[in-house]
């Protein structure tokens, strides 16, 4: 792909998807669908078809063939830690009869056993991102890629609140943009330090599973495209019940950790 092109290319797959993804919002429909059980989401799957005819098909038959070998076992016991708050919860619900944590084993436990099937249908689109980001950036750093995954998901952080007749600047919600940050940050770090697609693949979806099922989400998008899809919210393994108001900053807190240790771990290998 030409330099002039693949930038013109690129901002103007961005412009398209944020509108697109932005009406979308607007008139409540989702942003991702899923096919046979496979998840993808709407600016994935949507720009990998933009840029589909200047995919080097040698190339991506290479990664799948012959991928790169890389150990990143720090990163995954990291994407984990969270196991370990599991048993303690158990003990405070059972103390105390907490009845508030709702779909606790049907959700909740089972996601974890469930971990093999939501991994193979995230899977493609996962694949999909992973090829069109080093087709769009042959040599990814870091700060390229970030930019690029923000703008990508962009409409999904916009307020739509504030749009309203009482929307306001108060409406809007700095936590999630905190955390939108992070992990735009944490894709584009991996994206650069990791060059097997498996490897990528299987790291990335940990992270975000893993941040999901164990700190909850109120948007039923995440829940749907990394868990169970007939969820609207999901509070957490660790919350000891729905109305615990840290969970927020629990997430960020967890990311900025996976982060923090993504960056001494792909130094390290390089």
């Amino acid at each position: 792909m030409k330099d002039k092109p693949k930038v013109f290319l690129l901002i103007a797959g961005l412009i398209f998807i944020n509108t697109a993804g932005f009406f979308l919002r607007y008139f409540e429909r989702d942003t991702f669908f899923i096919l046979f059980g496979f998840r993808f989401h709407f600016s994935i799957f949507l720009f990998f078809l933009l840029i589909i005819k200047d995919i080097d098909l040698s190339s991506v038959k290479e990664m799948f063939i012959h991928p790169s070998k890389q150990k990143f076992i720090p990163l995954l016991i990291i994407a984990l830690i969270p196991l370990l708050f599991i048993p303690a919860d158990m003990y405070l619900l059972q103390k105390y009869k907490i009845s508030e944590q709702d779909y606790f084993f049907e959700l909740g436990l089972s996601s974890i056993i469930d971990y093999p099937v939501y991994l193979v249908w995230n899977a493609p689109q996962l694949f999909m991102f992973f090829i069109f980001m080093i087709t769009i950036s042959r040599q990814p750093g870091l700060v390229k890629s970030s930019l690029i995954i923000f703008f990508l998901f962009l409409f999904e952080i916009f307020p739509l609140d504030i749009l309203s007749e009482s929307g306001s600047l108060t409406t809007i919600n700095y936590l999630t943009i905190v955390e939108f940050i992070l992990i735009v940050i944490l894709a584009g770090l991996l994206i650069t330090g990791i060059k097997n697609i498996y490897l990528f693949t299987f790291i990335l979806f940990t992270f975000l599973w893993g941040t999901v099922l164990f700190f909850g989400s109120s948007s039923a998008m995440p829940v749907n495209i990394l868990l169970a899809s007939q969820y609207e919210s999901w509070y957490g393994l660790i919350n000891s019940g729905k109305h615990f108001e840290f969970s927020g900053y629990l997430r960020i807190a967890y990311i900025l950790i996976l982060l923090i240790a993504s960056v001494f771990v792909v130094r390290q290998k390089k």
